[in-house]
């Protein structure tokens, strides 16, 4: 039987105290949704606007990112989301808020021979467009993942920039900096109407209210609920589960530092994490909107997987989890004002990559609600679906 969590145990999020305190409610931009992409860019527009994020739960980060393995490769996902995790870099590496929120972490993706032609195909394409990857020699797999087994391994890439995110630290960061500039938080905040006359009028269930300027649809998993309560149904976003669990090895201790590894077909993802290793089935079954219990029996057939490509013996899990992942038709992000109703502003669809995205695009977010020349969001318009 797995234990189930609704947060990662040490995730990432942050539950606020006051969550009902008075807050103005008149302000510039109101940012629905308080995960990674909803901080990021509330933070970036507090420079000079004032900013609300209402998030329904108890804490900003709770569900999608306060449940992310926090991994950061410049050659993962679909090449147009490259520029933005570029974009978010030097925030990363040197936040205005604290410490550096980045360790180096290699990635290493491989695939059996059942796998191999597809794999090679998009090894080389990443490859090609990011200087940080390269195809590697089977013979030099033992060195770089020990614990995979060798007739597991066909083709393989490597991505030695890869990193790991201080998820925990950003999410706080971004917080810090939000207050510092004089946005605020107000949690427990669930949208259950809005009215737009000259500007929003937006009310929770429990019966607050405030208007805005400008909304941010910043929903997480929750993002097609919030637009349809906005009046805007264009977008067709699709929700998806995805469960994660810890297990310890005693046939293959975890190495500090060590290679992430995972699979090319899609099997699964192993990333050594304190004194054991944080797995995924990277399973992608659709469900509604809701706070997720992981599937067990995904979580089975992941460890069957790893058992037989890695030298690892899982015989149970710690701990399990699930989280949100929200999918645009395309796969891309949907980013930028809506065509269906006015000042209403997209942040959604970051799926799998929303940790390693959320700055860039945050910044990008930011400078198009100001007006400013923003031609990095052109493939993520809202508009596309129309």
């Amino acid at each position: 039987m797995v234990r189930g969590h609704r947060t990662r145990p040490g995730g990432a999020g942050l539950r606020l105290l006051a969550a009902t305190a008075a807050v103005t409610d008149r302000v510039d931009v109101a940012v629905v949704g308080g995960g990674i992409a909803g901080m990021a860019v509330a933070y970036e527009l507090a420079a000079d606007r004032k900013v609300l994020v209402l998030e329904a739960d108890s804490g900003v980060g709770l569900h999608a990112t306060g449940r992310s393995a926090g991994t950061l490769a410049l050659g993962y996902g679909p090449p147009r989301i490259r520029p933005a995790t570029r974009l978010g870099l030097p925030l990363l590496k040197e936040p205005p808020f604290g410490a550096p929120l980045v360790t180096p972490r290699p990635v290493l993706w491989f695939a059996d021979r059942a796998h191999a032609v597809d794999a090679w195909t998009r090894f080389q394409e990443v490859c090609a467009s990011t200087s940080d990857t390269r195809i590697v020699d089977r013979t030099e797999v033992p060195e770089i993942a020990p614990l995979l087994r060798a007739e597991a391994v066909a083709v393989a890439m490597l991505d030695e920039s890869a990193m790991d995110i201080d998820v925990h630290g950003l999410i706080s960061g971004y917080l810090k900096g939000l207050r510092t500039r004089g946005g605020q938080v107000q949690t427990g905040w669930r949208l259950v109407s809005a009215e737009h006359h000259g500007d929003w009028r937006l009310a929770a269930a429990d019966g607050r209210t405030v208007r805005a300027d400008v909304v941010v649809n910043a929903g997480g998993g929750w993002a097609a609920e919030i637009a349809a309560t906005l009046g805007d149904g264009s977008v067709p976003l699709r929700i998806q589960r995805r469960s994660a669990f810890l297990a310890r090895s005693h046939a293959c201790p975890p190495v500090p530092g060590g290679a992430m590894v995972a699979s090319a077909s899609g099997a699964f993802y192993v990333k050594p994490e304190g004194t054991g290793y944080l797995c995924s089935p990277i399973d992608r079954t659709v469900v509604p909107a809701h706070d997720p219990k992981p599937d067990e029996l995904a979580i089975a057939r992941a460890i069957e997987d790893i058992n037989a490509a890695t030298e690892l013996d899982l015989r149970s899990v710690t701990t399990a989890w699930a989280g949100l992942q929200c999918f645009s038709p395309d796969g891309l992000p949907v980013v930028g004002f809506s065509l269906a109703v006015p000042a209403m502003f997209w942040l959604a669809g970051l799926a799998g990559f929303g940790i390693q995205t959320a700055p860039g695009f945050g910044m990008l977010a930011a400078a198009s609600i100001r007006g400013e020349t923003s031609g990095g969001l052109s493939p993520f318009e809202p508009g596309r679906f129309n």
